[in-house]
């Protein structure tokens, strides 16, 4: 447990990393408070668009060497030069940026500048729509539905698609491992045959080990959405989650407990408990709808169900536990 708390103290550098790479508009949050920008330019409505960002302290230039010149000197952070045709109504805008190279301060403008960017763009469809040509009108349709522009948070994205799925699950991943620990090491050190000796069957020491595993892992989840909650990020559906959880909990650990029974060696019954995670990290990339990745994000935002992956994780543990007593008997006889 302390391993897993330690490995999510550093998830913030993880989001932060992974999204300054794959979307850096998401580290506007982290970055600068405001912006020195020169702009060359007289279109009033873009200038109305980057005042409204309200993180922006724009210079004007009209000559472009004049900016490139502050620039240099480090008294902007970047230049911004919108180019216009003679008809406003058919020749294109041009838009050239200039910032620093291999700079993190030019990810944080660009992220800056995109919004206010695609919203300019949106008006000019919108004014330009009416002076199409007729023929490029009737491909286009009359009217264009242009909406309002949605920017993805990748964050978002990765905490609840990728973040609590698997730090809710991972007490159920990890005792699958410890059922085989806690069976391979009990024969390795010879300890069986005490157990055996004992008023307790087999199948009852298997039954305890089996509990011991079971019983903590709606205790680590439970953890996991509080730290989750504690830190602003909101779970709903909180009990649902628990009851998936904990039937995928019993369906890993009786599986691996079959491992160990079969093999009876650690690390063999190891090796293919992890192979068995990764086939069914596969099959849920198959079957989504019943992935149980894919269920906890949508319980976590509160989203609609349905009752079919939670019968079948509900069911799925008796048949496995039949043919665990059947490979117990087995086992007895070959001890």
């Amino acid at each position: 447990m302390l391993i897993q708390l330690l490995i999510a103290s550093f998830s913030a550098f993880l989001v932060v990393g992974i999204m300054s790479y794959v979307s850096p508009e998401t580290l506007s949050t982290y970055g600068l408070e405001r912006v020195d920008l020169a702009v060359l330019s007289e279109d009033k409505e873009l200038i109305n668009l980057l005042q409204q960002e309200g993180k922006f302290n724009l210079k004007f230039y009209k000559d472009f060497s004049k900016a490139l010149d502050s620039f240099y000197r480090y008294e902007v952070d970047g230049i911004l030069v919108v180019s216009t045709g003679r008809d406003p109504y058919s020749d294109p805008v041009k838009i050239d940026l200039y910032l620093p190279k291999n700079d993190i301060k030019a990810t944080l403008i660009a992220s800056y500048l995109k919004e206010p960017i695609e919203r300019y763009e949106e008006n000019l469809r919108r004014g330009r729509v009416d002076y199409l040509p007729d023929g490029i009108r009737e491909v286009l349709g009359y009217e264009l539905s242009i909406g309002k522009s949605r920017v993805k948070s990748s964050y978002f994205e990765f905490v609840y698609g990728i973040l609590i799925p698997l730090l809710i699950l991972a007490p159920a991943f990890i005792a699958g491992g410890l059922i085989i620990d806690l069976f391979t090491e009990e024969m390795e050190k010879k300890t069986l045959d005490i157990l055996i000796s004992s008023p307790l069957s087999l199948l009852q020491v298997i039954n305890a080990k089996i509990i011991v595993c079971l019983a903590i892992v709606p205790v680590q989840s439970f953890l996991w959405i509080r730290l989750l909650e504690f830190n602003g990020i909101a779970v709903e559906r909180e009990l649902l989650i628990l009851l998936l959880t904990l039937s995928v909990a019993l369906i890993l650990i009786i599986s691996a407990c079959l491992l160990a029974l079969s093999y009876r060696k650690r690390g063999t019954a190891h090796f293919l408990y992890s192979l068995l995670l990764m086939n069914l990290f596969l099959a849920g990339m198959l079957f989504s709808a019943i992935s149980p990745l894919n269920v906890v994000t949508s319980l976590s935002l509160g989203g609609s169900y349905e009752i079919a992956p939670f019968a079948l994780f509900a069911l799925m543990p008796l048949p496995l536990y039949l043919v665990l007593i059947k490979s117990v008997n087995r086992f007895k006889s070959g001890v």
